[in-house]
């Protein structure tokens, strides 16, 4: 036999608590749904409630010392090879500038340098053609000014 609610707060006969809550689920029950108006505040001004809270940003780590490119760059083979090529190429370029006409040698780049030979960068087709015409001049002055024998391939940069 069950007994009978005595007061708020008590739980009745069929499980429902007595008082002003008379008649709802128990709380393990309810459904809850976005925007309702029995859901605690959120934000600022409901400080202490419970919800995502707001933390301060961490702060930066403290820097690093900084080491200059050329040391990092002499720090292993790999990048020394790099660095070298990388020389070998802006050298070359130098070489053959002042033969480039003056509207061609702002368009051109030089490119890597290999074995195989040395590429020169431009940003469109024709560019490509006028600096194809010039190429066996531009190899020859390689030659005489001591870069020894480079193949020159043209290539077009993509999306210029």
């Amino acid at each position: 036999m069950r007994r009978a609610v005595d007061g708020p707060g008590q739980r009745g006969p069929h499980g429902a608590v007595s008082g002003n809550l008379q008649g709802r689920a128990p709380q393990s029950q309810r459904v809850y749904h976005p925007g309702s108006a029995h859901l605690p505040a959120r934000g600022p001004a409901a400080a202490g409630s419970w919800g995502p809270s707001y933390t301060a940003p961490m702060p930066a780590p403290p820097p690093r010392p900084s080491t200059p490119i050329e040391a990092v760059l002499a720090s292993t083979d790999a990048l020394t090879r790099l660095s070298d090529r990388l020389r070998r190429s802006n050298a070359c370029f130098e070489l053959i500038a002042p033969l480039l006409p003056a509207a061609l040698r702002s368009q051109v780049r030089p490119g890597p340098i290999d074995d195989e030979g040395w590429a020169l960068l431009v940003p469109h087709a024709a560019a490509a053609a006028k600096l194809r015409q010039l190429l066996p001049a531009l190899t020859a002055h390689l030659r005489t000014a001591g870069a020894g024998s480079v193949a020159i391939r043209v290539r077009i940069l993509p999306g210029s």
